[in-house]
């Protein structure tokens, strides 16, 4: 049967389409969701794309929007209580600590008050390390930005993929340390403390997850400690972005540094309400990406659309982190 190249696209696109929904009603099925409670997105086909803009949402479930994490920070909210994914995660955080110490030959030591030993950082590391570290990965359930439903990759490992135009082939790494319990560091034969997350809940029923207190996995000083440890940045946008108090708003960072920026934490937890504590150094491991914003051949920030497209639903959105920045933009309409 022929058919002209625009039909065939069509199907194709139709296809994937369809294969995606497929998938996204298969992990919903997984975690016992409903409809309701779960965050659903449908590709969008470019040419027949009319933008929603989040300041026209207005009372709409639905938007549609541009896959684009410049200026973005995107943190795991779940973590896997499966131990087969907690040893996937320590042997890729061992393949990229070798892979960081191979490259760099000199890990900086970064402060870390209450404790002499601080963060491990590394910069300016080739993006496939780190791009293979996130295709690697396994997180928890309904973890939006970093799942992998179909087993090839999640939605921040294909924007890295796919923006090296944008943000370029060197990343920031770091593993950061905190007040728990010590813990060996995968692939460097040292010992730091854990981060402590007494607050964080078990859910999920029979197929358990740990989710994180607040949906949150960092502390706010940790990123400017890594960026202005590691030199991500000029001088000048750090002076022009910080507070009379030399501080700088965790919200600007990204308006001020070059380079992509991996953050790793490995997690304890003690009070094993409804699961067994959690030891340091078992493989829990929470992630926090940071991309730097869009910028022209004037070094001016600019806004970008994503390569791809989707109408999501606003759990999706509430999942992903984005609703807070939809509301806000939206105010009294929605």
């Amino acid at each position: 049967v022929w058919i002209d190249a625009d039909v065939r696209d069509w199907f194709l696109f139709a296809a994937r389409s369809l294969e995606e929904i497929r998938e996204d009603i298969k992990l919903m099925e997984a975690t016992d969701a409903t409809p309701q409670e779960f965050g659903l997105k449908i590709l969008q086909h470019p040419e027949s794309l009319k933008i929603t803009a989040a300041n026209k949402m207005r009372h709409s479930e639905k938007a549609t929007l541009s896959m684009t994490f410049a200026q973005q920070s995107l943190e795991t909210k779940t973590a896997s209580l499966d131990k087969s994914a907690w040893a996937t995660n320590r042997q890729a955080l061992a393949d990229l600590m070798a892979a960081c110490e191979q490259q760099s030959q000199d890990s900086t030591m970064l402060a870390y008050e209450g404790d002499s030993n601080g963060h491990i950082g590394y910069a300016q590391i080739d993006r496939t390390f780190v791009e293979y570290f996130l295709d690697t990965f396994v997180p928890g359930r309904k973890d939006t930005n970093f799942s992998r439903p179909r087993g090839d990759a999640s939605l921040v490992s294909n924007y890295v993929r796919e923006q090296t135009d944008l943000h370029g082939d060197l990343w920031d790494v770091a593993v950061i340390v905190g007040s728990g319990g010590w813990a060996e560091i995968p692939g460097l034969g040292v010992k730091r403390p854990s981060n402590r997350r007494d607050t964080a809940t078990i859910r999920g029923g029979s197929n358990p997850y740990f989710s994180f207190a607040s949906r949150r996995v960092a502390s706010e000083k940790n990123l400017a400690d890594i960026a202005k440890g590691l030199r991500n940045g000029p001088d000048t946008r750090w002076r022009q972005a910080s507070g009379d108090d030399g501080s700088v708003l965790e919200r600007m960072i990204p308006r001020v540094i070059d380079r992509p920026i991996l953050m790793i934490y490995p997690i304890s937890w003690i009070k094993g309400e409804g699961h067994p504590p959690i030891d340091p150094g078992e493989g829990l491991l929470g992630l926090k990406v940071t991309f730097p914003a869009a910028r022209d051949n004037r070094g001016q920030i600019v806004e970008i659309k994503g390569k791809t497209q989707y109408r999501v639903n606003r759990v999706w959105l509430e999942e992903a982190g984005l609703l807070q920045d939809v509301d806000a933009e939206v105010g009294d309409d929605v």
